[in-house]
């Protein structure tokens, strides 16, 4: 069976076995044993150490050839001179899902290549080898931590990274938004013979997602990884975040892909916390987005998907294209949002202020937000100030529309 239609050993484990567990404090093995332990997951934990029948209290096997049954996941956090073997005698006991973590980048080059060589040789014909980073995996709604860093809080964001400091601070702007992650897995782009783009094709459709992060690989195959992209967001929006360096022509291109396959974009922490803002918020799915900023925004149109028509009011004396023209002190401006807001033809209305603009706009981004909590209709303010702003008044219903990128800079 392929590997994208048996996802059940990674989401619903009954049993794990624990290659490498120790009570070594700060060992990698006591790491992820301890995290293993201090979470509600019901499942089976096998501890395995060549020199101690019990570790943390748990009946301990000194070999793997040793234990009885079956297992859904093999994780291993031996060094990679154990792996041939190990991945022998997976194989002869039909152990098919390895998760290898480790901490790559302290490994030595040579320690290196005997892992590449391990998994090349055994990867396939029934082992199924996917090599982590010490972020490992998480699946909150099972309290399942399998990795060095704390547990994530639940919630409905599935992250895919290959690096572990990607992961944290991933969740730390989660915890920021008071939201939380449904699955993650953070992958060693340079081990790991499954891909981001495999992985992605497993996460599948989740009611328990509402949008997913993807840091993306430009090493692996990128015609596999955007068709896999272009499949996922038919059923569940994702946000591709960029943490390598990038040309404007790369930009570009990305842009282009991202109108293509109906994905967001980030570059940065800032561009990221923007878009899971938009993509979590409890915002009702939209074809129209009516416009208003004192400064000219019709740069907007390339950034908007196929999906969604921006559209740019005109009120004379005061609005020009969306422009709010003159002096637009806070009484205006809650005097045209409401306005726009009440006629019949509008979805919502996108207000952006921007720090050159005008002497009152904190007061006027503070007016904006007072009636975005009174209208029925939804009405998003873009500004320095509304950060503290809340916009999750319901964060556990709704779908939201992925409209835009987060705070684009004009071109």
């Amino acid at each position: 069976m392929s590997a994208q239609t048996d996802p059940g050993y990674f989401f619903m484990p009954n049993h794990i076995i624990l290659i490498g567990a120790s009570e070594r404090p700060y060992s990698l093995g006591e790491r992820v044993l301890s995290n293993l332990l201090s979470t509600p997951f019901q499942g089976k934990i096998t501890p395995v150490n060549p020199r101690h029948h019990t570790i943390a209290g748990l009946p301990a096997y000194t070999s793997l050839n040793k234990i009885p049954g079956n297992a859904d996941l093999i994780i291993a956090v031996t060094l990679p001179d154990s792996y041939d073997t190990l991945f022998k005698t997976c194989r002869k006991k039909q152990l098919r899902h390895i998760i290898l973590i480790q901490d790559w980048d302290n490994l030595s080059a040579a320690e290196l290549h005997t892992a590449e060589t391990a998994i090349r040789k055994h990867h396939g014909n029934g082992l199924n080898i996917t090599a982590c980073t010490t972020a490992g995996i998480q699946l909150p709604s099972l309290g399942l931590n399998i990795s060095t860093q704390d547990g994530y809080a639940a919630g409905h964001t599935a992250i895919l990274t290959g690096n572990a400091a990607v992961s944290r601070q991933i969740d730390n702007i989660l915890n920021k938004l008071r939201q939380g992650t449904s699955r993650h897995i953070s992958l060693h782009p340079g081990i790991s013979p499954i891909t981001s783009s495999d992985w992605l094709n497993r996460f599948g459709h989740s009611l328990h997602t509402k949008t997913a992060v993807l840091h993306h690989n430009p090493e692996e195959d990128q015609r596999k990884l955007f068709s896999a992209i272009r499949q996922f967001t038919r059923h569940t929006p994702l946000i591709l975040h960029i943490t390598c360096r990038t040309t404007e022509t790369d930009r570009a291109v990305l842009h282009c892909l991202a109108r293509h396959c109906n994905f967001l974009i980030s570059f940065n922490a800032d561009d990221l916390e923007a878009a899971l803002r938009a993509q979590l918020s409890d915002l009702p799915p939209l074809s129209r987005l009516d416009i208003l900023s004192d400064t000219p925004a019709e740069w907007l149109n390339a950034h908007a998907p196929k999906t969604l028509a921006l559209h740019f009011p005109n009120l004379p004396h005061h609005i020009r294209n969306g422009h709010l023209t003159g002096t637009p002190t806070p009484s205006i401006c809650h005097d045209i949002a409401s306005r726009q807001l009440a006629r019949p033809d509008t979805q919502a209305v996108l207000t952006i202020l921007s720090p050159s603009g005008h002497e009152d706009y904190k007061k006027t981004a503070r007016a904006l937000i007072r009636l975005s909590e009174q209208t029925a209709k939804p009405l998003l303010v873009s500004s320095p100030f509304s950060d503290g702003h809340n916009p999750f008044r319901h964060p556990h219903s709704g779908n939201p529309h992925p409209f835009l990128p987060a705070t684009p800079p004009p071109p």
